[in-house]
């Protein structure tokens, strides 16, 4: 059975998204010189990025997917740095990461999207044949084109340049028979024109699911599962919308979406989540399979008062944070992924074993990872399939713990380094995020100044402040921000912000 290994890895992979980060803090932030901001869950790897800008891969190595430059090793278990290319300007930094199927994309501080892994469908958009490679490669690009935001899928990527505009290449999505891009296409949907930007991006393994900034959702690919949301199941080779249910109330808008393989899910502005496609192991609830968004209940022991902050699919599973912190998985759990103790099917979101509080969530083919709110990193899953087979085919060192060992709770892989004095004890929490007009920002102390600035470090405003504030983002453009907040009692803490 090994031999089958990379074919799986290749076609059934982690359709990666990498969604805007709702950083929930705590007093363990405030104590820590660079905690994790961002995990991406892939085809049996892992990456993280850590507030200090630098880049963390570890698992599947089978087409040098990890960037590391060591194409000899298939496998890693032990997380290892990912080199920025040369010629960067001096003080580049990684930015975002999508980890996908067999290759991985980054951007970096000024802007500049690269690629690394397989490039059997041109998924690296960078025009050098079928060849992969096992270091970061720039992507191509028109004359000064910055990049915004990325995607990778199994054969597919996608990516949002800082003018809004969104470009598609590899695989094309609606066809089955193996049509690819070498590079970049721009994507153009009903409406796009001035005043209209794409604000995020995520691909399942034969669909793609795109935000636009006036809280539409838009989805294009083969669809033979409903899993582009639109009620048919008529292939669509360009965008369409995915409507807000009927049941919505009025002024609903999307928030956020993710793809699964054959299914999708979507969260509105209300705190609601609903979910579309193809239903297997309780992916859609109490659902059958489905051509069009339907609500899924939230659970029964959840605290009264959440709805849902983040969600993030998986390939045959869910992960989802309610706005208390509390992280919840549903769906496919042969292999432990749901990290709920069990690797039987809950066929309902149940809580992770142990009960924690959550700032980011990301699943892979079977594995899940989080970031914790200590800014740390953990991982669960992969563990051996139940039955008389002993061998674990399907753990490739994605968990990061030094071997290839899963685990059926989460468990720290990558602890953050604490500070040598005690901190202000803060517990910042900034909300929306993705925001709109308002970003509102709690727990701080009667005197704090806060600083947007763009991901290159220009200025955009400045704002004193104490206890409960909002800012006035009504004249910031959509886009990636870092917040600072400056205490007196504190080291400074940046969080990533994005404005829709």
């Amino acid at each position: 059975m090994r031999p089958f290994i990379p074919l799986m890895i290749r076609l059934l992979g982690r359709l990666a998204l990498v969604m805007p980060i709702s950083m929930l803090t705590s007093s363990a932030f405030a104590q820590q010189t660079s905690p994790y901001i961002q995990v991406s869950a892939g085809g049996f790897k892992s990456m993280a990025l850590r507030a200090d800008g630098t880049l963390w891969a570890w698992g599947s190595n089978w087409d040098g997917e990890l960037g590391i430059g060591d194409p000899t090793s298939t496998r890693i278990a032990t997380p290892r740095q990912v080199a920025l290319p040369n010629g960067l300007p001096p003080g580049s930094t990684w930015t975002q990461v999508a980890c996908g199927g067999s290759h991985a994309l980054a951007i970096t501080s000024n802007g500049s999207l690269w690629a690394w892994g397989n490039n059997g469908y041109g998924q690296l958009g960078s025009d050098i044949g079928r060849s992969s490679s096992s270091r970061p490669i720039p992507v191509v690009a028109p004359a000064g084109a910055r990049w915004l935001q990325c995607a990778a899928g199994s054969l597919s990527s996608l990516g949002i340049q800082t003018d809004g505009t969104l470009w598609q290449w590899g695989r094309y999505p609606a066809s089955i028979s193996g049509t690819w891009y070498d590079t970049p296409q721009q994507v153009v949907a009903p409406g796009d024109g001035p005043g209209t930007r794409w604000t995020q991006v995520s691909i399942g393994h034969y669909h793609m699911l795109a935000l636009r900034s006036d809280g539409t959702l838009w989805g294009w690919g083969v669809n033979q599962d409903g899993e582009v949301g639109d009620g048919t199941q008529t292939r669509r080779h360009s965008p369409v919308a995915v409507p807000v249910p009927a049941d919505a109330p009025a002024g609903a808008y999307w928030v956020q979406a993710t793809a699964g393989r054959l299914f999708s899910l979507g969260l509105l502005s209300t705190g609601t989540l609903y979910g579309w496609g193809w239903n297997v192991d309780g992916l859609l609830a109490q659902h059958t399979s489905t051509l069009q968004p339907v609500p899924l209940p939230l659970p029964a022991n959840a605290a009264p008062g959440t709805g849902w902050r983040q969600v993030h699919a998986g390939v045959a599973h869910a992960t989802a944070i309610l706005t208390d912190g509390s992280l919840w998985t549903w769906g496919e759990n042969v292999y432990g992924q749901l990290v709920n103790n069990t690797q039987t099917v809950p066929l309902a979101p149940t809580r992770e074993a142990t009960n924690g509080v959550w700032a980011q969530v990301s699943g892979g083919h079977v594995h899940t990872l989080a970031i914790g709110a200590d800014g740390s990193v953990y991982a669960g899953g992969a563990e051996r399939a139940p039955g008389p087979d002993p061998t674990n085919y399907y753990n490739l060192g994605q968990l990061g713990n030094g071997s290839y060992n899963g685990s059926l709770v989460l468990r720290r892989t990558l602890a953050v380094t604490l500070g040598r004095h005690k901190a202000y004890q803060a517990a910042y929490q900034v909300y929306p995020n993705p925001a709109g007009q308002w970003l509102t920002v709690e727990g701080l102390p009667v005197r704090a100044t806060l600083k947007l600035t763009t991901t290159l470090g220009q200025p955009v405003l400045t704002q004193s402040a104490s206890r409960l504030t909002r800012l006035n983002l009504g004249n910031v453009a959509a886009g990636s921000y870092l917040l600072t907040i400056e205490t007196d009692n504190a080291p400074p803490q940046t969080l990533r912000v994005v404005v829709e």
